[in-house]
C-alpha cells in the first residue's frame, strides 16, 4: 500500500489568513526524496483535525520558491491558485493570495527537514536551581 505523497496532517507549521490557510508540510512519499511545500486550502473548507475537506490544496514547493520572487509569475499563479481553490475572480483575492504566498516564502525556506514519523530525539540536561543543587532529567520529543 502506498503512502499519501502530500499529508496534511503532518505540518510544520498553519497560518489562518482569514478564507486561506497557509500549511507548511513536506511533498513526497519518500523520506529521502521528500521536499518541504507551501500548501493554500480554503479555510472555509479545513475540518477541525485540519484535514482539507473536498479540496485540492495548491502548493509551493521549496525548488520552485525563487520562481515566486517574480512579481509577474507570482500574479499568474495567485490567479490560477484562485481559480481552483474555488475563490471568486477579483483582483482583490489574486492580490491577497499572492500577498499571502510571497510573505510566507521564508517560512518554506526556513523549514527543516522532513520528520521521520514514529521516532524520538532525546537528550540529558543537567538543571541547577537557585540553591545550587544539580539534577539530571532526560529531554523527549516524540514525532
Amino acid at each position: 500500500m502506498n503512502k499519501p505523497v502530500l499529508d496534511l496532517t503532518n505540518r510544520h507549521f498553519t497560518r489562518v489568513l482569514g478564507d486561506i490557510t497557509l500549511i507548511g508540510t513536506w511533498y513526497g512519499e519518500d523520506i529521502d526524496e521528500s521536499e518541504p511545500v507551501l500548501c493554500l486550502v480554503p479555510t472555509f473548507r479545513v475540518l477541525f483535525d485540519g484535514v482539507a475537506l473536498r479540496s485540492k490544496p495548491c502548493c509551493v514547493s521549496l525548488s520552485a520558491a525563487y520562481l515566486y520572487d517574480d512579481p509577474r509569475y507570482l500574479l499568474a499563479r495567485a490567479m490560477e491558485f484562485a481559480q481552483l481553490l474555488g475563490f471568486e475572480d477579483s483582483m482583490q483575492r489574486t492580490h491577497k493570495i499572492a500577498e499571502a504566498i510571497h510573505g510566507s516564502l521564508l517560512d518554506l525556506i526556513a523549514m527543516p527537514p522532513r520528520p521521520v514519523l514514529g521516532s524520538f530525539a532525546g537528550a540529558d540536561a543537567t538543571v541547577t536551581d537557585e540553591s545550587g543543587r544539580q539534577t539530571t532529567v532526560a529531554l523527549h520529543t516524540h514525532y
